[in-house]
């Protein structure tokens, strides 16, 4: 991700981060569909967690849940 575009995405986040999910049944089919394939022993790597969402609904089941998102904090 360039400098231009991590920028774009801290600009936009706070207003991002309220907006609903759009399509909330086929989000919840994704994390379903995904949380399948994962074992409580599994190491999960995510790269562009946005707000995190999806982290956190996987990281409950997983013994290790790592993000990564090269926007700034908070």
């Amino acid at each position: 991700m360039t400098i231009i575009s991590a920028e774009f995405w801290d600009r936009i986040a706070p207003g991002y981060s309220r907006q609903p999910i759009a399509d909330a049944e086929s989000y919840a089919r994704k994390l379903a569909a995904t949380q399948a394939l994962m074992q409580p022993h599994m190491k999960v790597l995510e790269f562009g967690c946005g707000t995190g969402s999806t982290a956190l609904a996987h990281g409950r089941a997983n013994s290790l849940f790592l993000v990564a998102n090269r926007a700034g904090p908070g």
